[in-house]
């Protein structure tokens, strides 16, 4: 296993800790501080996903650094798999930020459209982090062993 493909396996092993702390003891809103935290780990993974399999040195998760990733994805015409897991993180990344408002009714607001609730806000979240997880295990050749909560190799 080269050392992206490393850092990928620890990354994610790291969001899977976060998806069960969050199941553990849910926090009262889903704020600012959780979002955070799952974005750091999603930026990570993709950054290594993309430095892997492209030589890509992505710069964020700003709507500027999508746009140059997806220029990027274009000019090679390869890698659908990386491409659908960027499209999955950067949607993921625009859902975390509608959830986590300071305001409680845009909160209200923006969970109903997405048709949750406060209450199951969280399985949302979680169930989301262990898809990115197991895509981002996908990039790298690599599959989760259900047993173990480890990796192995696919």
């Amino acid at each position: 296993m080269n050392k992206h493909a490393s850092a990928i396996v620890k990354l994610v092993h790291r969001l899977r800790k976060q998806a069960a702390c969050l199941e553990k003891s849910p926090p009262r809103t889903f704020g600012y501080r959780e979002r955070v935290q799952i974005e750091r780990s999603l930026f990570l993974i993709l950054k290594l996903v993309c430095l892997s399999r492209l030589g890509y040195a992505l710069q964020g998760l700003t709507d500027v650094h999508r746009k140059a990733l997806f220029e990027h994805l274009e000019s090679t015409a390869q890698e659908p798999d990386v491409k659908a897991f960027a499209r999955d993180v950067f949607e993921f990344r625009v859902f975390l930020r509608s959830l986590s408002s300071t305001n409680p009714y845009v909160q209200g607001d923006a969970l109903s459209r997405v048709g949750l609730t406060r209450q199951n806000v969280i399985t949302s979240v979680v169930r989301r982090l262990h898809r990115v997880g197991e895509d981002a295990m996908g990039t790298i050749g690599e599959q989760a062993d259900p047993g173990s909560g480890g990796p192995s190799i696919a």
